[in-house]
């Protein structure tokens, strides 16, 4: 198994900085964190870069991956969160909305024969 990977690029820390220059240190330690913690693969993390470096908040982007993590959603539903969050929506409505789509596995919608 890929060991993960905490190396951070100049670019990134720079985009990092740049964005929220008081809160340079601890947006870089709760990456890491995020990173190392939820065991993220090396094609999420370059995922979550790209979103970073095309203008979204660290912040943003981690509140929507740990969210995504623990729903079994998807890295490509990350974009979706972070457009509809910069449409000036609250975490709670985007979460919400996000179960209300999300496909669920519902008994009643088998024929009654099928399921005896």
């Amino acid at each position: 198994e890929e060991a993960v990977s905490t190396e951070i690029s100049t670019e990134v820390h720079n985009v990092i900085r740049q964005s929220d220059p008081n809160n340079y240190n601890k947006n870089i330690q709760n990456y890491t964190d995020l990173l190392i913690g939820l065991n993220v693969h090396s094609q999420h993390k370059e995922a979550i870069e790209e979103l970073l470096l095309g203008g979204y908040r660290l912040p943003d982007i981690m509140i929507a991956y740990e969210y995504l993590y623990h729903s079994y959603g998807t890295v490509e539903d990350l974009k979706a969160f972070l457009v509809q969050k910069a449409q000036s929506t609250d975490w709670k409505t985007v979460f919400t909305q996000y179960k209300q789509n999300k496909a669920s596995f519902v008994p009643r919608a088998f024929d009654s024969d099928y399921l005896e």
